[in-house]
């Protein structure tokens, strides 16, 4: 297998003098402190001279329901346009009750809690952290013409080809898809979801850009907000289920340290959303998929990956896509990666809707970058050069051997035996979680977890 390092991933990302990455500026900390929203820290990929820098805003989007704006860092208007036929039309979810059994109950100030939780959610330093009563907004709030929740989270778009099953506010409110209570005594896992689709009947591509923003899908800049926060929720979204017997699902947060005990969820540690086959009906006969599906999962900043201590394999994001051949007969899958070791991942970006979950700037341009590839060529044969292969590509702004963009595809053939042999879906739910520090994901067993 080949491995090619490429020194410019995309001419198209245009980065000017100011801008280091799709609307995110660097400059002096000295115009605000420490408690701003986006924490202000040394990047250690540059020289150790460098002056502290801020993430900021290079253009922030709003709405007001029939505009559509973006102000630049100074405030002043950049493009404001009229929210035009079909814009401003969104999915509105087919649940709106609590997205929890009675195993949970309030213990008032907003937030639940459930005794019986195995794996109960802690903060970055280690302390209990309170489970969020989660909130569903009202019918209502979707029917309006913003595109934007209350909080500032973008809604699902109106291209969706699903029903929409489950819409929580945000990161922090977590659901279930499985309302059953368990036995009294019965143990059970910290709820992590925070969005579902039914699975579509027919085929849906994704449009040439999102009617909103008139952007292509894979650009973050119309997801910064003018609190300097990063909408990671309403991003994602715009990747809606593809194809036939699909649907979309997200979820939260992983494993914590083992410093403060293995059997706790660390709070702002994982984001993954994966395009889920309904895939009893293809495991065994991959030939029958309707088009590529894909997972990303994403190590947020109070992920074990970026540690100090942490002494795995570098890590930051893993992609994956199962993709067809031009005849149909056999699948590929296209693997994607973000690689940074711990104290070489960037600032901290606040993810919109949140008080303190955050990700990482190298990881977010990562991500960018993917995705780039991704929607351009689902083959991801446009970073590799050919339909086999490795290349590693720098994030700009990082240090090459230290940040890096990972692209590989090997034959099917014996990705999908292995996977057969060890009764695994690569696009099942969750499957990256266990594989955060493997080089290839197809080195380890899946067990379904229940959502």
């Amino acid at each position: 297998m080949s491995v090619t390092s490429t020194t410019v991933p995309f001419g198209a990302l245009n980065f000017g003098a100011q801008t280091v990455y799709a609307g995110v500026v660097k400059r002096s900390a000295s115009s605000k402190t420490a408690g701003t929203t986006s924490a202000a820290t040394t990047d250690a990929s540059s020289d150790a001279n460098t002056t502290k820098q801020e993430t900021s805003i290079g253009t922030a989007a709003s709405s007001d329901g029939k505009t559509y704006t973006e102000v630049d860092s100074n405030g002043q208007v950049v493009i404001q346009r009229d929210l035009q036929d079909g814009a401003s039309k969104y999915a509105i979810p087919t649940f709106h009750g609590k997205p929890y059994s009675s195993d949970f109950h309030s213990i008032g100030g907003g937030y639940i809690e459930d005794e019986l939780v195995f794996n109960p959610l802690i903060n970055g330093d280690g302390s209990p952290r309170k489970l969020k009563d989660p909130v569903i907004y009202p019918v209502n709030v979707y029917k309006s013409s913003d595109w934007l929740l209350p909080n500032g989270v973008a809604k699902t778009p109106g291209y969706l080809g699903a029903e929409l099953e489950l819409e929580t506010a945000s990161f922090d409110d977590r659901g279930t898809l499985d309302l059953t209570p368990t036995p009294e005594t019965a143990a059970h896992g910290m709820m992590k979801l925070i969005y579902a689709t039914k699975y579509t009947t027919e085929n849906h591509p994704w449009p040439a850009v999102n009617p909103i923003t008139n952007k292509p899908l894979w650009d973050t800049q119309p997801f910064w907000r003018s609190d300097n926060s990063f909408d990671l929720y309403g991003y994602l979204k715009q990747f809606t289920p593809e194809y036939k017997d699909c649907r979309g699902l997200m979820q939260v947060d992983g494993s914590a340290p083992r410093k403060y005990g293995s059997r706790n969820t660390m709070y702002g540690s994982v984001f993954e959303y994966v395009h889920d086959y309904d895939f009893n009906n293809y495991i065994n006969n991959p030939d029958d998929y309707h088009g590529p599906a894909f997972m990303v999962h994403m190590q947020l900043s109070n992920s074990r990956v970026f540690q100090k201590d942490y002494d795995g394999a570098p890590s930051g994001l893993m992609f994956g896509s199962t993709y067809p051949t031009a005849d149909g007969k056999l699948a590929y899958s296209a693997n994607a990666q973000v690689r940074i070791e711990p104290g070489y991942e960037g600032q901290k970006i606040r993810i919109t809707g949140t008080n303190d979950a955050y990700i990482n700037e190298g990881v977010l341009k990562g991500l960018e970058m993917i995705m780039h590839y991704y929607v351009e060529d689902h083959s991801l044969n446009n970073a590799l050069g050919g339909e086999y292969g490795w290349v590693n590509i720098p994030i700009p702004g990082f240090d090459v051997e230290k940040a890096k963009v990972v692209v590989f595809r090997a034959t099917s053939w014996s990705a999908n035996s292995l996977l057969k042999r060890c009764h695994v879906h690569p696009l099942a739910p969750g499957f990256f979680q266990a594989l955060t520090i493997w080089p290839i994901p197809l080195l380890a067993i899946y067990f379904k977890r229940n959502i």
